[in-house]
């Protein structure tokens, strides 16, 4: 197949302007394509063709946006500087086009949009707690990296489990307790997991959009009851036991 994709880099007040020829790339799921990324004023085009089966343009997209992301970290190297990517809109060679949102659906749909404004003791607790705030900032960097959405889903899930950690409670200790404590079944936690090993450990890997839509929907579940339970000293019994979908 053949795709184009449109996007920019980011901060766009430090622009950037590069001409790569087509030529056969490796991205870090470690597939192969021959891909023309052309960046001019810090407007990105990238003209992707490769012959494995993938017709979904949000795993393409993910794949694209990785490979653009790892060529502005050497520029970004090369200046002592930092950019970012993103990627808005795509063409396929099967006449198909679309424009991306910048929302993830699967945790926008989960979302009540009717709340606009957040409750002071969720604020107070939210501020006053470190874990919460480090995992919080793990679940941003997941929705920004799409390739590396577990490595960061699961530093997440890691953080929470720093909060119950707790006198002298090991790291086991400290994910019974989690686990326990929020209904958790261990096998949602594993999920998660597989997907951030490679990752941790400095390896190549690969994941789908609706694997990444099962890793967001667990970890936003976390998150979620995590919060109440800080904030709301909400507590969950066997009947709101979460596992892997």
């Amino acid at each position: 197949m053949k795709w184009t994709f449109f996007g920019r880099v980011l901060p766009e007040r430090m622009p950037v302007t590069v001409h790569l020829p087509a030529m056969n790339t490796t991205d870090l799921a470690g597939r192969n394509a021959q891909t023309e990324i052309v960046i001019h004023q810090s407007q990105i085009t990238v003209i992707l063709n490769h012959d494995y089966e993938e017709d979904d343009p949000f795993t393409t997209r993910n794949r694209v946006e990785s490979s653009v992301r790892s060529l502005l970290d050497l520029i970004g190297f090369q200046r002592g500087m930092s950019f970012d990517v993103e990627i808005i809109s795509w063409v396929n060679d099967k006449n198909a086009m679309g424009t991306f949102s910048i929302e993830i659906p699967v945790l926008y749909n989960l979302k009540d949009h009717s709340v606009l404004g957040l409750e002071s003791e969720v604020v107070g607790g939210f501020l006053s707690s470190i874990p919460a705030q480090i995992a919080f900032a793990d679940f941003r960097e997941a929705m920004r990296m799409p390739v590396q959405t577990g490595f960061f889903c699961y530093r997440s899930i890691e953080a929470i489990m720093q909060h119950f950690k707790q006198g002298d409670r090991n790291d086991n200790g400290a994910w019974k307790e989690l686990r326990a404590t929020l209904q958790i079944d261990r096998s949602a936690i594993d999920y998660v997991k597989q997907f951030s090993d490679w990752a941790r450990h400095g390896r190549s890997g690969t994941i789908s959009d609706d694997e990444r839509a099962n890793i967001f929907r667990l970890t936003d579940a976390i998150l979620d009851r995590f919060i109440e339970h800080i904030c709301c000293d909400k507590v969950y019994d066997e009947h709101d036991l979460l596992r892997t979908p």
